[in-house]
């Protein structure tokens, strides 16, 4: 992806590296952007107070079983 930034953007970024995703993915998505994260990243004080402050989630939806693209892949 260029630097100009796409209309949407949707990744399931690693968990260690999903901050720093968002970070990228709110300044290169035009339209809609969207992450495939455990439940867990919503919580904790250091995010509702860093990217969630300015950047707060539109729309949160749980699926459960979990559901795994990796192992869809070339069936």
């Amino acid at each position: 992806m260029s630097q100009s930034g796409a209309d949407n953007i949707v990744t399931n970024p690693p968990y260690n590296c999903a901050e720093g995703f968002v970070a990228s993915g709110v300044k290169l998505a035009k339209r809609k952007f969207a992450l495939l994260l455990r439940l867990a990243f919503l919580e904790g004080a250091n995010r509702a107070k860093t990217i969630f402050t300015d950047n707060p989630p539109s729309r949160v939806w749980v699926f459960s079983p979990n559901f795994l693209l990796a192992k869809t892949v070339g069936r």
